[in-house]
């Protein structure tokens, strides 16, 4: 006969214990704890959905910008008074105002209580820009991200961006960084007079690494600021612009430093304040020569 007595013998007390014969606790427990659980995540969701609906923008503003009009992105950014303020996000906002505004780095969010919501800009500070198959494109000088591509270099000259002249081989895509395509040369044998740099390199990945190694090099010296640009096509004349009319010749990344030191010698010797066009040639250190004459050709982007 089932009486709450037996139930309670057979129940109750072998629910405490931990050993043989050994009953789990209420089943029933187990059961009110999920569908608690379950109601509560719903109650919350439905709450987050009310208060995102009830939230809305009252204002748009944004911060940080320099070559940008603050209120041209805060009008472009699609973020109107009225609109719920669950109904955008960082990282969506972000692309979609970088296709707009290319020197827009990174974007943060901030949402007050009182509906104003403010963009806090971050804009490019270091920039490049290249012309490769008679296009343009500028290049972060942060981590060498191409931001952007136009047939013309006007703008990105006023944004001071300096000027690189890469090999053919670059590849150059907006949204990707700058690579290069890779020319499997086979390391091989041959007399020491014939230098070339296929045969001195055994690693198809570092054939190019000679042109980050010179923009990185002569970003660190004294030169650095003054530079207009740098002609990287041929790894054995490699050339930069400084202050837009003196020309300055390396020849080959061998004894770099040295050379640049020379050249920082040389300009501060030769410099007259005049803006003649000038040649320096440091590829050799022991016949380093520097000569100023209007006609001196200098490529099309030293004005930069």
């Amino acid at each position: 006969m089932f009486t709450s007595r037996s139930f309670e013998k057979k129940f109750g007390r072998r629910s405490t214990t931990c050993g043989r014969g050994y009953t789990p606790l209420w089943p029933w427990r187990a059961c009110f704890w999920s569908i608690f659980c379950l109601s509560a995540a719903m109650l919350l969701t439905a709450a987050l959905l009310i208060l995102g609906m009830a939230w809305q923008v009252s204002s748009v503003s944004v911060e940080g910008t320099h070559q940008y009009d603050a209120a041209d992105i805060a009008e472009n950014s699609g973020i109107r008074p009225g609109d719920s303020m669950m109904s955008f996000g960082r990282k969506n906002l972000e692309a979609s105002l970088r296709e707009q505004y290319p020197l827009i780095r990174s974007l943060k969010i901030s949402r007050s209580l009182d509906g104003r919501v403010t963009l806090k800009v971050t804009e490019e500070t270091e920039l490049y820009y290249t012309c490769h198959h008679s296009n343009y494109y500028l290049i972060s000088g942060k981590d060498h991200l191409v931001l952007g591509v136009s047939s013309e270099d006007l703008e990105y000259r006023a944004w001071g961006a300096m000027y690189l002249g890469f090999p053919e081989e670059a590849r150059i895509r907006v949204g990707e960084k700058i690579s290069f395509l890779y020319l499997p040369y086979e390391p091989v044998s041959a007399p020491s007079e014939i230098a070339t740099y296929e045969i001195e390199t055994d690693e198809a990945k570092e054939e190019y690494a000679y042109v980050w190694s010179f923009v990185e090099a002569i970003e660190e010296s004294p030169m650095a600021g003054r530079v207009t640009g740098m002609e990287l096509e041929d790894r054995y004349d490699l050339y930069l612009v400084f202050d837009g009319h003196v020309k300055i010749r390396f020849g080959n990344m061998k004894q770099l430093d040295k050379k640049i030191d020379r050249a920082v010698e040389l300009l501060l010797k030769e410099l007259d304040g005049t803006r003649i066009p000038a040649e320096m040639n440091v590829s050799d250190l022991q016949k380093c020569t520097y000569r100023s004459s209007y006609d001196i050709q200098l490529p099309t982007w030293a004005e930069s």
